[in-house]
């Protein structure tokens, strides 16, 4: 099954839900040099490495790995990925927003991506 609405009426905007969309497809361009086709060839170095975390949350690796946890939420490897991650984000997104409120809903976004983190690098 393919997400293309709900039959949930909302009268706020998605502002959060836009914005990691943008985020989204903005970074994936930018990656690929602005070619949606392209591979992945500037923000390598931004992806997350499960060894390299785990060596520095025991203090002898770098520190910078742990911020490599958030980078990695906005990194897609192809475009197939991105647009799976956004056709749910853009079906679902809205109504989590107006349910939980913006701050909140941006604070989940972020939670749940630590979580995908944790359970890619302990599994």
């Amino acid at each position: 099954m393919i997400p293309i609405r709900d039959n949930l009426e909302s009268h706020d905007k998605p502002i959060v839900t836009w914005v990691l969309i943008g985020l989204n497809v903005l970074i994936f361009a930018w990656d690929r040099e602005w070619s949606f086709f392209g591979t992945s060839v500037v923000f390598a170095d931004l992806a997350m490495r499960p060894s390299e975390v785990l060596l520095a949350m025991s203090g002898q690796g770098d520190p910078i790995e742990l911020g490599k946890i958030f980078t990695s939420m906005f990194l897609h490897g192809s475009l197939a990925h991105l647009v799976g991650n956004l056709l749910f984000l853009l079906a679902f997104g809205e109504n989590v927003e107006n349910a939980m409120g913006g701050l909140r809903y941006a604070l989940y976004y972020l939670f749940w991506g630590v979580v995908a983190a944790a359970a890619h690098t302990f599994v």
